[in-house]
């Protein structure tokens, strides 16, 4: 349990650390995203290559995939009745209750607390999450939002196949179904790539977190937050004792479950005209929410 406990406690480090060189102005608030396209575009990439080679994929873990597609549109769901008659509210709940950043934050947990078969879970479930937060979930809330941009699958397919995490699963797990393998020169450069994930994406979040509410919408971000981690909470219940899957594999979906909004979330709710400030708000007060639900889930799975 101590050394689960340094390990977590030296990521929330880095954490702390990307948020007190930001605010002696070493970076400035725009440099987040240079390290979020180094991630997104290297590292992470990297980082799953080298987790698929050294892991035999289970075919049955395909069935993960759909998992992310289903907590996604039950978060939504539950967005969306949460905002009674009001049709703005139930498009900005659409969006700002689903999605899990799990490659800026769940990644690193799995890259060091359960090794490439803890990302490749994370991935499955990633896949289903990124159909669903770069594209399909908006178009849903397009649909009920007044003013907002229909969706199509035009859309879906612009947001899909732009994102490289994205295309890296596909090819992945096209590569795992045929039985190909990148050759040792290529898996040796994404291994030294791949192991600076975990620093660049905990700094990160350091570097963009910040918490910004109008005192009006204080009660809104508890509630939001309050009704997203109690569904969470039953979710990881649920997967936990109920999925007939390996412990290493329902303890990986019950830490993605747990992941906090993506960063989509406010481009989105800015396409809709909807308040971009509170989204932003319930996007900095989830990550620390998470990193501490996360904390001690992994201290209990150590006892």
């Amino acid at each position: 349990m101590i050394d689960v406990l340094i390990r977590a406690g030296c990521m929330i480090g880095l954490m702390l650390l990307g948020m007190l060189l930001r605010r002696v102005k070493l970076f400035g608030p725009d440099d987040h995203k240079v390290v979020s396209k180094i991630i997104l575009n290297v590292t992470m990439p990297c980082m799953l290559v080298t987790s698929f080679s050294q892991y035999q994929l289970d075919l049955s873990l395909f069935s993960v995939i759909l998992l992310g597609i289903g907590c996604n549109l039950i978060l939504s769901g539950i967005g969306f009745l949460c905002a009674g008659r009001d049709w703005a509210g139930r498009a900005f709940n659409i969006i700002n209750f689903s999605g899990f950043n799990i490659g800026c934050f769940l990644m690193p947990f799995a890259q060091t607390f359960f090794g490439p078969e803890g990302i490749v879970v994370a991935c499955m479930f990633d896949a289903g999450n990124v159909m669903m937060c770069t594209g399909l979930t908006y178009g849903i809330a397009s649909c009920v939002a007044p003013g907002g941009e229909r969706g199509s699958l035009k859309l879906l397919a612009k947001s899909l196949f732009s994102s490289t995490p994205f295309i890296t699963y596909l090819v992945l797990l096209l590569m795992t179904c045929f039985k190909l393998s990148f050759p040792g020169p290529i898996l040796d450069f994404a291994s030294i790539a791949g192991n600076a994930n975990t620093f660049l994406a905990m700094f990160m979040i350091g570097l963009v977190f910040e918490f910004k509410a109008n005192r009006e919408n204080i009660f809104r971000v508890i509630r939001n937050v309050g009704v997203r981690y109690g569904v969470c909470a039953v979710l990881a219940v649920l997967f936990y004792f109920l999925l007939p899957f390996p412990l290493v594999v329902r303890q990986v979906l019950v830490l993605a479950v747990f992941s906090p909004l993506t960063v989509t979330a406010p481009i989105f709710t800015s396409k809709l005209h909807g308040d971009v400030s509170l989204s932003g708000a319930l996007n900095s007060i989830c990550i620390p929410v998470s990193v501490l639900f996360v904390t001690v889930i992994m201290t209990v799975f150590q006892l």
